[in-house]
């Protein structure tokens, strides 16, 4: 993953904050996107960090979204432990919009 990255971003500032979802969210407008995301508090790869600030600038920014963070790490377990909500939050929205078409 960290090669992923390193060849992605490189040491470029600019890119690395034109694929940030944080400050990407600081362009939404409110009902833009539908937006559901949930981390472990023992994630091994600390991004219960990054999911926490996303939450906080979404928040400031006034953009509805559904966010969770559980005890779990990045694993299997947790993933199993959430999927029902986050199937729940997206069913709820496909619906949502197939109700619009009629």
């Amino acid at each position: 993953m960290e090669f992923f990255l390193l060849s992605t971003f490189c040491d470029d500032v600019s890119k690395w904050q034109f694929h940030d979802p944080a400050v990407l969210a600081q362009t939404l407008e409110d009902g833009e996107l539908v937006l559901y995301f949930d981390c472990g508090t023992e994630d091994g790869y600390q991004l219960q960090h990054g999911a926490s600030y996303l939450h906080e600038v979404l928040e400031a920014c006034g953009v509805a979204h559904d966010f969770a963070l559980m005890p779990g790490t990045h694993s299997v377990a947790f993933w199993a432990q959430r999927i029902e909500d986050s199937l729940r939050f997206h069913m709820g929205h496909f619906a949502a919009l197939g109700a619009q078409e009629h």
